[in-house]
């Protein structure tokens, strides 16, 4: 069980991932997550084109749920297999004339806004994250909270003798923090990872089952 302050929430292609900020520094976990939202009505239809267009990726079923005007409804929850597939689901209904007439619940949610609203976890709360996943250890009506000690990063792009009116690319930018400094030219994908992992040698990356 580790517990500490999140320092960043993000959905990759299969995952959503946590930085926490621990005693012993920080940490990444990457928690497998299926995001969804609602379709009403519940019609077949919906089902039909759903899965003619994202097959085994989609699960619908059938649920009701509470409808500030109407009480109980019927609805469909469209659930992904992964966050790069609910985007594509997103954008899908949303461009597609034959969801014009359906109404939409959640799914203006993004997929890390989700995953955080189901746990009750924010920015810079205090989380526990064990073998059941994470779960907060402050409360989001809180206004009395301790935030983290963060580093300071300075990021300046290296210009010297240049015009920058002139630069037609980005320029290769100077990274200071604590004392030392790193040069990033944008040329190696695996670059962000190895700058963190020199930025703090005792990075763990903890994945949770699929």
């Amino acid at each position: 069980m580790k517990s500490g302050y999140i320092l960043d929430l993000y959905a990759g292609s299969r995952y959503v991932v946590l930085w926490v900020i621990t005693g012993g520094g920080r940490v990444k976990f990457r928690f497998p997550y299926r995001p969804y939202f609602f379709i009403r009505p519940a019609e077949g239809r919906w089902v039909k084109l759903l899965k003619k267009s994202f097959g085994k990726k989609v699960d619908v079923e059938v649920q009701r749920r509470e409808d500030l005007r109407e009480g109980s409804v019927r609805v469909l929850r469209v659930i992904a297999d992964s966050p790069a597939t609910y985007r594509k689901i997103q954008s899908y209904v949303r461009k597609s004339r034959a969801f014009a007439d359906a109404e939409l619940y959640n799914i203006h949610i993004s997929p890390e806004q989700m995953f955080a609203f189901e746990r009750g976890i924010f920015p810079f709360g205090k989380v526990i994250v064990d073998g059941n996943g994470v779960r907060s250890a402050d409360s989001p009506a809180s206004t009395d909270y301790d935030l983290p000690c963060l580093r300071v990063m300075r990021i300046r792009p290296d210009t010297e003798g240049i015009n920058p009116k002139f630069i037609r690319y980005l320029p290769p930018l100077i990274i200071e923090w604590e004392g030392r400094e790193m040069v990033f030219d944008g040329a190696d994908p695996e670059w962000l990872e190895g700058f963190i992992r020199k930025a703090d040698p005792d990075l763990i990356i903890t994945d949770f089952g699929d």
